[in-house]
């Protein structure tokens, strides 16, 4: 997926470039006061539409409890967390690289 493929319309950016312009708009779009540990969770191109689909996951500091015992309730031992994960997929232009949106 990294080297740059051929449709009918011409080459497309590769996938490293795709994968740079969406943590870029990401960066930009998604306000970046609270974001932590984002990482590339999915990425796909969508021949049919000609777009790189950029699936960015982060934490925003939010966690819940995991998993339930009976030392638990009784307060006998601290609870298990693990972080929120929150997603965005963001699409980008497969011939200009261009941001066309973000879900």
């Amino acid at each position: 997926m990294g080297e740059l493929q051929q449709t009918d319309e011409g080459e497309t950016i590769s996938a490293k470039k795709a994968i740079d312009a969406a943590f870029l708009f990401f960066r930009e779009y998604v306000p970046q006061k609270e974001v932590r540990h984002s990482l590339l969770e999915g990425l796909s191109f969508d021949e049919y539409n000609g777009q790189w689909v950029v699936k960015i996951g982060f934490d925003l500091g939010r966690r819940r409890k995991v998993g339930s015992s009976i030392l638990t309730t009784m307060n006998l031992e601290q609870p298990l967390e693990e972080p929120i994960r929150e997603f965005r997929t963001l699409y980008i232009n497969g011939r200009t690289g261009e941001f066309i949106r973000m879900e």
